[in-house]
């Protein structure tokens, strides 16, 4: 079995961006991809090598459950690359935070290679499955049934030329409309021809697979995989350097990656750990958000909006085509890569990083620029706008709390609290009444 992983950092633990629809070939999976070793997976890749070759015989589904880092989507791009090499079909979609709650959204972008097929589906299933992504002539009611129906037809039909691997990465960010009629189809596989793998960030199951599904945690890599991952990289630390960060990323390759990186722009940096560690929640994220600081101003804004674009194309958001020249710095660290399709994260926990550390006020005004150049796209300016009322609430609350930090006041807090609410919802309640009006 030859995986596949990012080459950045020689690693065997890849940065990698979200990649949906049908796989041709496999650098497709993510930019500057080679073949190398992974490290401390060998159970964990034996397991996914057994599943697509039973593929031709029995349908399966397997659902990777670990936190952020930890090499979820090093074995999917690695289960892509077997599924590929053995001749088989692969349908790969990404789940997105901005999409999370729109309806249909996940399944529109797996099944969108596919499609065409829809033509050919029974009636009732082909009505359902095009109404529910939209594309229907005429708006229909809502047929939850013959939507899976159709799903479980489309990757059936699909499978007939080839055995298809169905690769969901980020299934906690996945709209639950899209993880229901996944649920659906995968309680239905056993005579197919299809394998569906599923991973979410987390130690439990998202909706609809928390039942009735094989699932496959990802711990951390044992201290003597830790060590041979850190010793793999371009500037591995030495040292009491090396204990210290060994002891920080606590086998979460990710944070193994990003620590070296930082010994070696800073080897004072472990110094600092030692009279300060990092609380294990925020290991990751703290580590980043430091490299961020080293960035210009100009570079973390155009960050900040990507990352609120949230989206590998900034153009189809309205944000225009980053600057190279602005973006370079960023681009140096790793933290992004530039192509033809525009900026890519090298992992989300970048993109929450630079989300979360902005201030409320910049956030705030990259929601309102991005919601401003989606007129033409009424979903995904709602959620820009509605954002930026979440945000205002959040501000807002805070700033109450902290006037209440005696504990006094608690029923004023309360009364404050309910009124926030119902002015919030009646302000979403108000702008999905006018955007509904919009449409017709």
């Amino acid at each position: 079995m030859g995986p596949i992983v990012q080459d950045r950092a020689r690693a065997g633990y890849p940065t990698r961006d979200c990649t949906s629809g049908t796989l041709d070939h496999v650098t497709a999976v993510g930019p500057d991809v080679v073949s190398t070793g992974v490290v401390g997976r060998q159970n964990q890749l034996a397991r996914l090598r057994t599943l697509i070759d039973r593929v031709p015989v029995q349908g399966q589904v397997l659902v990777l459950l670990g936190e952020a880092g930890i090499g979820k989507s090093t074995l999917l791009a690695s289960a892509a690359q077997e599924a590929q090499a053995a001749g088989l079909r692969v349908l790969w979609a990404t789940g997105r935070e901005s999409e999370t709650n729109i309806a249909f959204a996940g399944l529109h972008r797996l099944l969108s290679p596919v499609l065409g097929a829809a033509a050919d589906l029974e009636r009732r299933q082909a009505r359902a499955l095009l109404g529910a992504l939209g594309l229907a002539e005429e708006p229909a009611a809502a047929d939850l049934l013959g939507t899976g129906l159709a799903t479980l037809t489309l990757l059936s039909d699909s499978s007939e030329a080839a055995p298809v691997l169905v690769i969901v990465d980020d299934a906690h960010w996945l709209d639950r409309s899209t993880l229901d009629i996944l649920a659906f189809a995968g309680s239905r596989l056993e005579t197919e021809r299809v394998v569906l793998l599923l991973a979410a960030r987390g130690h439990a199951p998202p909706a609809g697979f928390d039942r009735g599904f094989t699932e496959l945690p990802l711990a951390a890599l044992s201290a003597a995989d830790a060590g041979l991952l850190l010793d793999r990289q371009p500037q591995p630390p030495r040292g009491a350097a090396r204990t210290q960060v060994l002891a920080q990323a606590a086998g979460n390759p990710m944070a193994l990656i990003e620590l070296a990186k930082v010994i070696a722009s800073d080897p004072a940096a472990s110094r600092r750990w030692a009279a300060e560690p990092l609380p294990p929640g925020d290991r990751l994220l703290a580590v980043i958000t430091a490299r961020l600081t080293a960035l210009p101003e100009p570079t973390r804004a155009a960050l900040l909006v990507a990352a609120v674009a949230d989206g590998p194309d900034l153009r189809t958001a309205g944000a225009g085509r980053p600057d190279p020249q602005t973006l370079a710095p960023a681009e140096r660290l790793g933290l992004v890569t530039m192509d033809r399709t525009g900026l890519r994260f090298s992992h989300p926990l970048v993109r929450s990083a630079i989300y979360h550390g902005a201030p409320f006020a910049q956030r705030a005004a990259a929601h309102r620029q991005l919601a401003a150049a989606l007129r033409d796209q009424p979903d995904r300016q709602a959620w820009h706008l509605v954002s930026i009322v979440a945000l205002a609430v959040a501000l807002a609350r805070f700033d109450w709390l902290s006037g209440h930090a005696d504990g006094k006041g608690v029923e004023d807090l309360i009364i404050r609290d309910r009124i926030m609410a119902v002015a919030e919802l009646s302000w979403l309640a108000l702008f999905a009444a006018g955007l509904l009006a919009a449409r017709r």
